[in-house]
């Protein structure tokens, strides 16, 4: 009896204790656990932007760009279609005269004979997929971040959500425009290189001379051979930062206090020129 007594003093001590906790809970109040935002303002950005494109705006400022431009926006533009639907552009002609005739024996010479090239190449749309409903479009136009939210470089405070892509969508389709502008080929496809006739196609075609760069100072120094024959016109070395790093290491004074033939060396920022002619730093070259 003693023991059955004790059990049912236990049960109502419990009840009266777990009452009272109830109790406590009920007449806490809410504050702190609602109304308060996370606040994402305090943040910035993970690495430096990469958006310099020095090579591409180089080449985007030639005389040949310039002239391909005018005719474009005048109309005139050589561009067809060929049998396979492929949109094809003639380049520029070039022209110059074929080897002289033999006339070993002769008394006379023969005038010489013209030679054109006009090269052709495909054309090839590159584009960024942005498509979004009308009722999203609607919205987003409205929609602006506030103090709290997670203000940076890609989302601006008063600017609405859909100004925010939009800029977002013209920062990407310039990168993987410029980055194809480089290194784009005609056959190359991958997660950032779609099917373009770039820098680099232009590089790998047969007629272009390749020069061995195992030896950097031999290899200029065969530039400069072919200077003193054929001229130096509008001339620009372009190339990664990396390989650029490696040639200023290689541009010391000698025993005669001199740099290397040709090469000059800035003294307090380090910048070097062959021949006077600069260099561009640009990471989408490849570093070979």
């Amino acid at each position: 009896m003693n023991f059955a007594n004790e059990l049912i003093r236990s049960a109502e001590e419990n009840a009266i204790e777990s009452t009272l906790a109830a109790e406590n809970l009920m007449t806490n109040s809410n504050i702190g656990s609602l109304g308060r935002n996370v606040d994402l303002s305090d943040n910035e950005l993970a690495n430096q932007l990469q958006m310099d494109f020095p090579l591409v705006d180089w080449l985007m400022n030639t005389t040949p760009s310039a002239n391909m431009r005018g005719k474009y926006d005048a109309g005139n533009l050589p561009m067809y279609k060929d049998d396979d639907n492929t949109w094809k552009i003639r380049l520029p002609f070039t022209v110059g005269t074929l080897p002289p005739e033999d006339t070993s024996g002769e008394c006379c010479w023969t005038p010489m004979e013209l030679a054109k090239c006009g090269k052709e190449t495909s054309l090839h749309l590159l584009c960024l997929k942005d498509c979004e409903t009308m009722l999203d479009n609607f919205i987003l136009k409205k929609q602006r971040f506030q103090a709290n939210d997670l203000i940076n470089y890609f989302m601006r405070k008063g600017e609405t959500i859909k100004q925010a892509r939009v800029r977002m969508a013209e920062m990407s389709f310039v990168w993987f425009q410029k980055h194809n502008i480089v290194l784009g080929t005609p056959d190359t496809g991958t997660a950032t290189l779609k099917p373009f006739n770039g820098l680099l196609s232009v590089i790998e075609d047969p007629a272009v001379i390749k020069v061995a760069g195992t030896t950097p100072l031999a290899a200029f120094d065969s530039l400069a051979c072919r200077y003193a024959t054929l001229g130096e016109d509008d001339i620009v070395y372009a190339c990664h930062p990396l390989t650029y790093y490696s040639l200023q290491r290689e541009i010391v004074k000698g025993k005669n206090g001199e740099y290397p033939e040709g090469w000059t060396k800035n003294e307090s920022t380090g910048e070097i020129k062959f021949h006077n002619h600069g260099f561009i730093k640009d990471k989408d070259i490849p570093v070979d």
